[in-house]
């Protein structure tokens, strides 16, 4: 008989599979995920390595664990929950909540995976001689993901008018929420240069504030991956909490 583990671990793998199936549009069915509160869990944290992994090649050394940012990154999946909830209420099927929830998040790791990379080759100059190059990977990337969001309904829950399109409003304002409201946070960030003036002076608070401002704007990770990494990076101080 499999130990706890090994079946939670069996889980996980079938879950990344199918995310992968899901997002590259591949065939993929309801059955092909395993859907428990453990396998849930398990994919999450798993999630959450992958975004440390991400954060660590984008911000690179010297650099440290945030710790102060693991409330955010746990919200979003907090958010995912709550909104397979009320999907699941629109359909009038209790075990849509986790089956949907467990969808949504299965292609996290790849997106995470697809955006660092896309920020390391910004950082790289890779779309410097690419008119509109940067912001049209942008575009992509944010559509890719939205498309795979409402796939990941179909998937789960069929299409059915008109619960279905109500169903796709409620993860749409999820979407835009991730994108425009929900906390940037990084789980790993580089440690910020102490640096003085010409006149080796130290330097002001207005600017030191000043300096972040230009660091984070610089710095390949400036972009974040839940929406708008890319496409809307605001202009504000470094901050210990994406």
């Amino acid at each position: 008989m499999k130990s706890d583990w090994a079946v939670l671990a069996a889980g996980l793998r079938r879950n990344l599979a199918a995310g992968v199936r899901l997002a590259l549009f591949l065939p993929v069915r309801t059955l092909d995920f395993r859907v428990s509160p453990g396998s849930f869990a398990m994919l999450a944290g798993f999630n959450v390595l992958v975004a440390l992994a991400g954060a660590f090649l984008r911000n690179g050394t010297p650099g440290h664990l945030d710790v102060e940012a693991l409330p955010a990154v746990l919200g979003q999946f907090a958010l995912v929950l709550a909104v397979a909830l009320v999907v699941a209420r629109i359909h009038r099927r209790a075990e849509l909540t986790l089956a949907l929830a467990t969808a949504l998040i299965a292609s996290d790791w790849l997106f995470e995976a697809a955006g660092t990379a896309i920020q390391i080759a910004a950082g790289l100059g890779a779309f410097d001689r690419l008119a509109l190059g940067l912001g049209a990977a942008s575009v992509a990337y944010l559509a890719w993901a939205f498309v795979v969001m409402i796939r990941a309904l179909v998937v789960s829950a069929g299409w059915r008018m008109p619960r279905s399109l109500a169903s796709a409003g409620v993860l749409a304002a999820m979407f835009l929420a991730f994108v425009l409201a929900f906390p940037r946070t990084e789980l790993w960030i580089a440690d910020e240069p102490e640096e003085e003036d010409e006149l080796d002076a130290p330097w002001s608070p207005e600017q030191r504030t000043l300096h972040r401002q230009e660091a984070w704007l610089r710095a390949p990770g400036a972009w974040d991956e839940a929406g708008l990494r890319f496409a809307v990076a605001r202009a504000e101080p470094l901050r210990s909490p994406r």
